[in-house]
Order: C-alpha cells, then structure tokens, then sequence
C-alpha cells in the first residue's frame, strides 16, 4: 500500500485522494516503526490536508503526531498543532473539536487541572453536540479528579437533564 500511495501522490499531485493516501503512507511508516520519515509525511499530510480543506484526514493527522510526542514524552509537541490549528481555524465547529482534542492530551496524561482548563474551553467555540457534551462530561470528570466534587456534580446533572444530549 505505502508504493500504491506514492504512485497516487507522484502521478496526482494535486489530486482529490493525495491527502488520504500521504496519511496512509504515513501510517505504514509509524506502524513499520519508522518514526522519522512517518513523522515527516504527517507534516506533509497536514499541509495538504489544510490545502484541500480536508478536516476529516486533519484531524486525524494531528493525532498521530500528537501519539508520536507523547511516545517520546514531549507533551509539548503534542499539543502544539492543536494549538495552532485553533488559532488558525475560522470554524467554530472544529475549533471545538480540536479544543477536545487538545485538552484530550492534558488529560491522557494525567494532567487534570490543566485538562479541565482545556476542556471549559470548548464552549466558548460553539461546538457541536458531540464535542459540547465532550467537554462538558471530561470537564466534571477531571473536576472528580482533583477534589471539586461539588463543581463536577452541578456540571454532570446539567448534561444529564438536558434532553438535547439524550442519546
């Protein structure tokens, strides 16, 4: 597949499958543990994907280098695309879900006070149902995780009254 891929990129440069398959390709490189060239193709990747207004392979992209950094412990590198990805966004909707995303890492690892921080963030973007109820329910959760039942308690019965989140 990561020869199909290059064939797709090199005969279609500018093609309509080139983001799929440079995230493909960059697949291949990080499971067959080559962790520099995989690293540098999800660069690539990211810049077609912004180029062609690929959210979906964006995305998921930004996670694997995020999974990248956090292998080698640099939480910073980690972070640092989602960060710049809201800062560059004009979207709300993703700015809310790469805010999840973000705060997703914080999280992970651990960090709840800062995760918390990160996660009351999504709201303010406008999110979609999906990322505010995220946001919400992991906000309450790292709230439990740091002592402050009685804020996580208020915020988790308002997600669980309201209707819209229901299912």
């Amino acid at each position: 597949s990561q020869v199909k891929c290059s064939e797709i990129v090199d005969k279609f440069p500018d093609g309509e499958y080139v983001p799929d398959a440079l995230l493909l390709m960059s697949e291949n490189l990080l499971m067959q543990q080559n962790y520099e060239s995989g690293s540098t193709m999800l660069s690539r990747t990211v810049d077609m994907a912004w180029q062609k207004n690929r959210w979906d392979i964006l995305s998921e992209a930004f996670r694997l280098q995020a999974e990248v950094a956090l292998m080698n412990n640099d939480i910073d590198g980690a972070i640092r695309p989602y960060k710049q990805a809201i800062a560059q966004s004009e979207d709300d909707e993703l700015r809310a879900k790469w805010q999840v995303d973000l705060a997703s890492i914080y999280y992970k690892v651990h960090s709840f006070k800062q995760a918390e921080k990160e996660y009351s963030r999504v709201q303010s973007y406008n999110p979609d149902y999906m990322a505010a109820f995220e946001g919400y329910l992991y906000q309450g959760l790292c709230q439990i995780r740091t002592g402050d039942t009685s804020k996580a308690e208020m915020i988790l019965t308002k997600i669980e009254n309201d209707r819209k989140y229901e299912e």
